[in-house]
């Protein structure tokens, strides 16, 4: 994942290309800027030939949109001339002159470690592109990878013209940024993606109480924070309805004294419910559900803490100690940084750090970002990852990171969600694993939560292009009712579902939009 360069963060940005000099705003749909001499040209194609090699990132993941991108502008030019340019990644070599690459005519997609890259990245602020012929070189390439994919679709749309010559001005250059407010594959704002989906999992799934239909605990909980996103990202009102509405008919959130650990000896239930009310708090200025969050959190702490059985950490069930899980351990950590905020009271930002660090130490594989399911009493770990654990352990960084500035916070939060975006259960890189059991089905809504947190938190467009990659083949795989199941990439039938599996595309659908 690069790092954008510069932040425009003032920019009201709503169409698919402006110039530069709109960054401010603009009401008026215009061409990207352009300079061009159709005097002097560069020849990419003729006679059948061609001199030039497309050359991406070697470090762009199998699925990453800078690869395909790649793809894309090697099928634009071959359809329009019948010539397939070759393809290269930039850690080839020419090995009769290492620095026979500098003078090479070669097409560079994205961010690749030529200086021409490099040079051209460095003009460009947010989700901007750029196509530009720099010496030898054709620069196309965007601030984010959702950028540059949108660059390419513009340099085939404007300047690939069928024919058996295939020329460019040898001046060109064209500024432009890629509207993210809008799906490019279903024409429709992520917003209104988001509505349609919750408004069908409304109806099909809350009653006129506004009680949820076949939930329990820690899914309604989580549930809970899908309607919260919604009202979070859109205002309206109705959104916080059905969260207030959950809250209060399932959890008793109007009586302060309410005591979920009396009942529940699952500790990370307890803490998901700590989360929900806090966050409502934070959007109602209701003090009794900061009350609430803060007793309960309390009360779990006292049972759950043991500094002196595996060196540290929380118990996973208060009734069953025999292991320490990271399903425990994150979650208590993001309750403990939005109480400490919400109360003011630092000790719990305190106990949050003490439980990372541990978390760290113990379930963390830092070299890959990999987060460890558990470690049992007698020492053996449970390997698994989960979309779970990988999104609450981003969300404890990302959080901790705000709070105390420590950079490796945020260093393992980016381990970590390149592990979460390649290496867990996906198809052509959409999540579409955790599809069967009573918990799993509803894991990737977590995931999207806290990714999209992080990404908002560091700018990192690329991580937003990837929840809207997600977010665009599971809305267009939703069913006749507009329901989508959690096996996102694949088609949802008009049959039955849980209620708690077609919640995370709730989660995913209002955590992929521009914070900007």
């Amino acid at each position: 994942m690069k790092k954008l360069l510069t932040l425009c963060m003032s920019a009201v940005l709503l169409l698919t290309a402006i110039p530069l000099s709109a960054c401010g705003g603009s009401d008026e749909t215009q061409e990207p800027a352009e300079s061009t001499d159709t005097s002097n040209t560069v020849q990419i194609v003729k006679d059948a030939a061609s001199e030039f090699v497309i050359v991406r990132s070697n470090s762009s993941s199998k699925d990453s949109l800078e690869k395909t991108a790649s793809f894309r502008l090697q099928t634009i030019i071959s359809d329009a001339t019948g010539v397939k340019l070759e393809r290269k990644t930039d850690v080839i070599l020419y090995t009769d002159d290492a620095s026979a690459h500098e003078n090479a005519k070669e097409i560079l997609i994205g961010s690749t470690n030529r200086k021409e890259s490099e040079s051209a990245l460095a003009e460009l602020a947010f989700n901007e592109y750029i196509i530009k012929v720099d010496g030898p070189k054709i620069v196309i390439c965007g601030a984010c990878e959702k950028a540059t994919l949108q660059a390419v679709e513009y340099f085939g749309a404007n300047y690939v013209v069928a024919g058996e010559v295939l020329e460019i001005p040898s001046d060109l250059m064209v500024k432009g940024y890629v509207d993210m407010t809008v799906s490019s594959e279903t024409g429709v704002s992520y917003e209104d993606m988001g509505d349609r989906i919750l408004e069908a999992y409304a109806d099909e799934f809350i009653d006129r109480q506004g009680s949820l239909k076949g939930t329990e605990f820690w899914d309604t909980a989580e549930i809970l924070e899908a309607f919260i996103d919604a009202y979070e990202q859109t205002g309206k009102e109705q959104y916080l309805k059905y969260a207030e509405n959950i809250a209060k008919n399932h959890f008793k959130a109007d009586e302060s004294r309410v005591n979920w650990c009396g009942s529940n000896a699952f500790n990370d239930d307890i803490a998901w419910l700590c989360i929900g009310l806090t966050r409502l708090y934070n959007l109602t200025g209701n003090r009794t559900y900061l009350t609430i969050a803060k007793n309960n959190f309390n009360s779990m702490w006292d049972r759950a803490y043991s500094p002196d059985v595996l060196g540290g950490g929380l118990w996973w069930k208060d009734d069953q100690k025999t292991c320490k899980n990271s399903c425990i351990q994150c979650p208590a950590s993001i309750a403990a940084c939005l109480i400490g905020k919400a109360s003011g009271d630092d000790s719990y930002y305190e106990k949050a750090k003490e439980i990372m660090e541990w978390e760290f130490e113990t379930l963390f594989e830092e070299s890959t970002g990999k987060v460890y399911d558990s470690i049992n009493t007698d020492g053996t770990y449970n390997y698994w990852a989960s979309t779970y654990n990988q999104g609450t352990f981003v969300g404890a960084c990302t959080l901790l990171h705000e709070k105390y500035g420590d950079q490796k916070y945020l260093d393992y939060a980016a381990k970590a969600v390149e592990y979460g975006m390649t290496k867990l259960d996906n198809k052509d890189g959409v999540l579409n694993g955790e599809a069967s059991g009573a918990d799993l089905i509803g894991f990737k809504g977590i995931l999207t939560r806290w990714f999209y947190r992080y990404a908002q938190y560091t700018n990192d467009l690329d991580v937003l292009g990837w929840l809207q990659k997600n977010a665009d083949v599971a809305f267009s795989n939703r069913n006749s009712s507009d329901i989508v199941w959690t096996a996102w990439a694949d088609k949802t039938l008009d049959q039955d579902y849980d209620p708690w599996g077609c919640s995370a595309a709730i989660a995913l659908m209002f955590n992929c939009e521009p914070w900007w």
